[in-house]
Formats: structure tokens, sequence, C-alpha cells
């Protein structure tokens, strides 16, 4: 779970990825766009989270995907399987500083990532959902293995208990400059 900080809900849009395997053993990746006002309780908050590194311009692109509901694209990613890489990579990559490979699998490391949830249950409107054409795309670090990608916005998202819930901002403040790598094994 993320956060942008541009394009027309500035500092409001909270994207998710969640990636599965389909019954015939395909990669899936979801790629969800909701709301910061709609964490209960404000659990994760735009300010846990540091503004450092990458941040996408395809938000304008991506919001008008969301307001659409996925009728209409005018943007340089005319085609939906372009969008959704673009999609994707926002939630793999926005908040990379340097070296992307550095950080690939290491979310916490990021700036505007607000933490991860285990054991999560979601429902969501699907706008998009593209098998990537073999051969089109050289997809590299987190995103290799990508096959099918989603996109689209959740009713609702929830986990068993608030301990499924892992906030980086907590294990950031407790964390030394040797540990950070290291930080979702942390208690």
């Amino acid at each position: 779970m993320a956060r942008f900080t541009a394009g027309p809900e500035l500092d409001k849009g909270a994207p998710f990825h969640i990636r599965t395997a389909s019954v015939r053993g395909q990669q899936v990746d979801l790629v969800l766009f909701g709301s910061m006002d709609n964490f209960l309780g404000r659990v994760l908050r735009p300010e846990d989270a540091p503004e450092t590194g990458w941040f996408s311009s395809a938000w304008y692109a991506i919001a008008e995907l969301l307001e659409s509901r996925g009728r209409e694209n005018t943007s340089q990613w005319d085609d939906p399987e372009s969008l959704s890489v673009e999609a994707l990579k926002v939630v793999l990559y926005q908040g990379s500083s340097g070296d992307q490979g550095e950080q690939d699998g290491q979310p916490w490391t990021r700036g505007y990532t607000l933490g991860h949830a285990d054991d999560s249950e979601w429902f969501a409107q699907i706008y998009t959902d593209v098998v990537l054409t073999e051969g089109r795309w050289r997809l590299r670090g987190s995103m290799s293995g990508a096959q099918r990608i989603l996109v689209g916005s959740p009713v609702w998202v929830r986990t068993a208990s608030r301990a499924s819930l892992t906030r980086y901002a907590d294990l950031r403040s407790r964390a030394t400059d040797a540990d950070r790598r290291r930080l979702p094994f942390l208690r």
C-alpha cells in the first residue's frame, strides 16, 4: 500500500498491489487505486511515508481510466495493455531512488510506501483485465513474470485483524540504518 502525491487527487490516492496466481498457474498482478480517505480510523496516514524518490507522471492517465470506469483512454499509453503495464510500474516502483534493482522486492525502502497486509481479502471493480502479449514486454525486477494485469478500484480491502497490517512508519522509527533492509522481519 502506498500513496500518490500528484494529479487531480493530490495526496489522496492509495494504490494497492496484490500478486496471485490463476487456476492455470498464470501470474496475476492486481493493481487497485483507492482513496486515503477510506482507511478506517486513519490507520495509514499520508504523512507516514517519506516524500522521496520517483513518482509517476501517469497519474492523469490512471485517473481518466478510473473516472471513466475503463471506457476512455486519451493518454500516450493508448491501449489497455500499455496502460496496465504503466499502472503496475507505479505500484511496484513509485518512490524508488537511485537504482531500482536495489529496491526490488523491498517496498519499505522506497518513498511514498505505507505498509503491507498479510492475509487480506478484497472486493474490487475491475476496469481493465489484460493478458500481456508474449514478446511485447521486457519486464525485469519486480515486474518480471507478469502475465496478466487487472486494474481497478477497491470496493473494500480487509484483514482478519489489525495484527495482519505492517505499518512501515512504525518499522522505520524503530530501525537503525543497518536494519533498514530487514524491516519486515522486525517485530
